[in-house]
């Protein structure tokens, strides 16, 4: 799992994953997580709860599951 994040989210990042997880600087503004993860739910919650600052780059599984869960909340005709 690769992760596209703000540096605001460092703190979060080290909570969920500890502090041995891979990070590496993007620029100024990211940096990008690679960790492993159960895609779940609660995951896909977390994401969506850093409200835009956190993206998921990869795995194509794990897009696809967040693409997935969105869907179930935007109604369109």
């Amino acid at each position: 799992m690769e992760l596209l994040c703000e540096n605001a989210l460092m703190g979060s990042i080290i909570d969920r994953f500890g502090e041995n997880v891979s990070v590496q600087i993007v620029d100024r503004e990211h940096f990008k997580v690679t960790a492993t993860v159960a895609l779940s739910n609660n995951f896909y919650g977390w994401v969506f709860a850093s409200g835009g600052k956190m993206r998921i780059l990869g795995s194509e599984k794990a897009v696809e599951g967040f693409k997935a869960i969105m869907e179930k909340f935007v109604f369109v005709e």
